[in-house]
């Protein structure tokens, strides 16, 4: 695969989220504050990619309908891990999330994050072998959780 540059007509910048419980635990002051971010998005004609982590769609359908609405105004949203307090979703997990967020959102997700951004040989083949079109699992670090280094591939 070879990646191709592109040229934007005016500054651009890119915004993702992690939709999850807070950091790595069962704690909710994030999710409640769910709404409050989407509203200073869309005041200010912002969109951004929505990673929702597997659990926060199983114990919260309610955020669901908001999900679909973003959806169609230009939100891209996406899968994030299963269960953020793992270490990382292994093919079983990722099925599993894959078929929550299909029944859920009503479409299989294209996207995917992993936790801590733990990127693999064994992640981007189980991804493909499922059917997602792209990762978003490396952080631009050099150092550190989510750097990209010869290890990782």
């Amino acid at each position: 695969m070879r990646l191709e540059p592109i040229s934007l007509a005016s500054k651009s910048g890119v915004l993702s989220l992690d939709l999850e419980y807070d950091y790595g635990g069962q704690g909710l002051a994030a999710l409640h504050r769910f709404d409050e971010l989407v509203c200073w998005l869309q005041q200010r004609h912002l969109v951004a990619t929505i990673f929702v982590e597997g659990r926060v769609l199983r114990h919260h359908p309610g955020i669901v309908d908001t999900l679909k609405a973003l959806a169609l105004n230009g939100f891209d949203v996406a899968m994030h891990c299963f269960d953020h307090t793992k270490v990382a979703d292994d093919f079983e997990d990722l099925k599993r999330g894959q078929a929550l967020f299909s029944e859920a959102l009503g479409r299989p997700p294209l996207g995917y994050r992993a936790s801590d951004f733990r990127f693999s040989k064994t992640l981007v083949f189980d991804l493909m072998m499922l059917g997602f079109a792209w990762d978003s699992s490396v952080l631009p670090a050099r150092f550190g959780i989510g750097a990209l280094n010869d290890r990782a591939m």
